[in-house]
Formats: C-alpha cells, sequence, structure tokens
C-alpha cells in the first residue's frame, strides 16, 4: 500500500487550523492521515497474528517518524510549544524499536492494536489535557496557573461540564519517593468529605496527574487584593471556617504540616466564600511511612527553631496549631 509520498490529503486540516494556521494546519493534517493508514494496516495484521509489516509500509512509516522528529525541532514550531500527543508519541517510539527499511519489519507479538485517533489532534500547542467521558473524548489546552517544587497546577474549561476545572501534574524529575507522596496526596484528599477541603475528582498514573475543583484565589492574594476593604465580619467568617477545616482534619488523625496562606484557597459561591485546604504534599496520617529520619524541615510557617531540635519526623499537633495560628 503506497501512502506515502503520494498528494496531499487535508481531512483532517480543520482539526489544526485554528491552531497553526493554513500553512502547517494542512502539513499536519496530512501526516496524521498517512500515521492513521499506515497504523491502521499495521492493527490489521496484529488482528490475524500476521507479524510481517511488509517493506513499503515500513519506509513510509520510518519517513512519517522523521519528518514529526524534524517538525519537533523546527524552531518557528518548537517556540510556540508543539508537541505530539502523548499516545501516538509512544507509538511511534516503539514503532521505531523495530522498523526496517528492506524485507519488511517484524511486529513483536506482544504488541497491542493501537488506538488511531480520527477526530482528535496529534499535534498539539503547549500543555494539554485528554479526557474521556463514556463515548466522549476530547483534548483540552492547559493554562498553568501555580508551580511547586514538585508540581505544577493549571486550569482547563471543560465544555462536556461547562465548568473550569483545576489539573496538578508533578513534575518530570520526582524520584519514586516523591511520586508515592504525591499519589499519597491525591488519595488522603480523595478520602475526605468535607467543604473546607478542595475535591479531587481522578488520578492518572500514567501522566502523573489529578484533577481537581478550580478556587477563585488562595487566602493570600484575596486578603492583598481585599484587604482594605474587608469587614471584619468578613474577616471573622473566613477564620472560623480555617478552624472548622482544620478542626475536622484533626478528628480524622490527619497532619497538613503545610499551613500557609498560599495552600488556603478561597472559592466564590455568588455571595458566599468558602475556605477550601488545598496542597496535601507534606500530610502525614497515622499510618503513614513516608518521613526519613533525616527530612529537612519543610512547610512555609513551621516553627523552624522547635522542629530543628525534635525533627520533621516528631511533626505533631502543636506545631500544627503554631502553623494555624500564624497563617490566620
Amino acid at each position: 500500500m503506497e501512502v506515502f509520498p503520494g498528494d496531499f490529503q487535508s481531512d483532517k486540516q480543520y482539526l489544526y487550523e485554528n491552531s497553526f494556521g493554513e500553512r502547517f494546519s494542512l502539513l499536519l493534517s496530512s501526516i496524521h492521515h498517512y500515521i492513521n493508514l499506515l497504523l491502521q494496516e499495521m492493527n490489521s495484521r496484529i488482528k490475524r497474528k500476521n507479524f510481517h509489516y511488509i517493506a513499503t509500509s515500513s519506509r513510509n512509516l520510518i519517513a512519517c517518524i522523521d519528518i514529526v522528529e524534524r517538525l519537533l525541532k523546527f524552531p518557528e514550531l518548537k517556540n510556540t510549544g508543539f508537541i505530539i500527543d502523548k499516545e501516538y508519541d509512544e507509538v511511534l517510539n516503539d514503532c521505531k524499536r523495530f522498523l526496517v527499511e528492506y524485507g519488511g519489519s517484524t511486529i513483536p507479538t506482544d504488541m497491542k492494536e493501537i488506538e488511531i485517533k480520527f477526530e482528535l489532534p496529534i499535534f498539539l500547542i503547549g500543555d494539554t489535557i485528554s479526557k474521556k467521558n463514556g463515548a466522549f473524548e476530547a483534548i483540552f489546552k492547559l493554562q498553568p496557573i501555580g508551580k511547586g517544587a514538585y508540581a505544577q497546577v493549571y486550569k482547563y474549561y471543560d465544555d462536556y461540564y461547562d465548568k473550569y476545572f483545576a489539573i496538578k501534574r508533578a513534575n518530570k524529575n520526582l524520584d519514586d519517593k516523591m511520586l508515592e507522596r504525591f499519589y499519597r496526596e491525591y488519595e488522603v484528599m480523595k478520602a475526605l468529605n468535607s467543604p473546607y477541603v478542595l475535591e479531587v475528582y481522578r488520578l492518572d498514573k500514567n501522566a502523573n496527574e489529578y484533577v481537581m475543583e478550580l478556587a477563585d484565589f488562595s487566602l493570600y492574594k484575596y486578603i492583598l487584593k481585599n484587604n482594605q476593604k474587608l469587614e471584619f465580619k468578613a474577616r471573622r467568617k473566613i477564620c472560623l471556617q480555617i478552624i472548622k477545616a482544620f478542626e475536622f482534619l484533626d478528628e480524622m488523625n490527619i497532619l497538613h504540616r503545610d499551613i500557609s496562606p498560599v495552600n488556603i484557597l478561597i472559592k466564590k459561591y455568588q455571595k458566599e466564600l468558602v475556605v477550601k485546604i488545598a496542597d496535601f504534599g507534606l500530610v502525614k496520617t497515622t499510618d503513614s511511612q513516608l518521613t526519613s529520619l533525616d527530612t529537612d524541615v519543610r512547610g512555609y510557617f513551621n516553627d523552624i527553631s522547635g522542629l530543628n531540635t525534635d525533627g520533621f519526623m516528631n511533626y505533631n499537633k502543636q506545631y500544627e496549631y503554631y502553623a494555624r495560628i500564624k497563617s490566620i
């Protein structure tokens, strides 16, 4: 099946016009079309357990992969944050390991059928998230809203639910222990049922990210913006919610260990403001085994002088109360 080179195919051009314009959308849609045809052929052979991928198709797919790799390095695209869909990137990298130009290629016998994307772009700009809701699948553009030592936070608009969500994505350089802590943060927050704890929805361990509700401000930014006009009644209401939030965590035998005006968020419900405790990255539960003997003291408002003596592994309620009082 000779599919490359040949006349350009542009049936996927509409997927790329808004992001890439006329110049690149024709090229990207054509490559998308050719790759899909070649992967469909590979799927048909996998399905029939015929693991010989003919030479012409092997050469064509090698050529497509080569073009994609060159585009990823092309300055005019690279500067926009140009990326390829994560699943397709993994598939093409797997194919590179067995494709040869002459005599045909041997498809690994354990290779599974590839999910072909016909109505979703496989070339993207910047950070994105792909979501499935039953038969519905969409890719959403992520907007960065926060960055820490261990993770980055983005927001995106989900037109299926007609609302904004946030996503927390672990940094790529995290070691196994840090990733375990990242997963533990999600599990703890998911288990907590309180209006004063930020709600989390879904963890994706393949991408090391989880989806959560989007708050409107951090306590720090809210006070900074409204300090001169905020009435005593409103201040008192916020303080009482913070106290209730940490009373709840205390009842659940959970130590947050990083209380600060940045990790206390505010969500606006028309005229009501609700406190949302977030960032449980340093959380300690009664069964936690993640704190090492030589762990450095962390936490924005923690009592450094006391903890330097006692050690962060011995963090207890008195330090939690100390940090809580400083935050409010």
